[in-house]
């Protein structure tokens, strides 16, 4: 691989890590950097990266992990919704048993 070819690899390489690493961890910013980093991998798969390079083996590694985290991250918000989202649930199950009963009993309260 000429030097010029394997600068650009690394270039690429770089890029697809900065996006990861500047992820604001939303899911709709997620989704956008899947889509460029994607555009970016589908680029590199037709040029062969040597195995050789010690710099593209640590960023490839580095490029991992920060999708590791990634999704680790995006798993952790969804059980949390899926938590917040029982909970609401409960809540509203509680409030609405509350009122029926409230508002099957009489006017007056003679039980005071």
């Amino acid at each position: 691989m000429k030097e010029e070819e394997l600068s650009q690899v690394k270039k690429e390489l770089n890029v697809i890590f900065k996006r990861l690493r500047d992820w604001d961890g939303t899911g709709i910013e997620a989704e956008e950097i899947f889509k460029a980093n994607s555009y970016s991998i589908e680029r590199l798969k037709q040029v062969k990266i040597p195995n050789q390079d010690k710099e593209i083996k640590q960023l490839i590694q580095k490029i991992g992990l920060a999708y590791d985290e990634m999704l680790q991250s995006l798993r952790d918000q969804k059980i949390a919704v899926k938590h917040q989202l029982l909970e609401l649930t409960y809540s509203r199950g509680a409030l609405k048993s509350y009122l029926n009963q409230n508002s099957q009993s009489s006017l007056l309260n003679f039980n005071m």
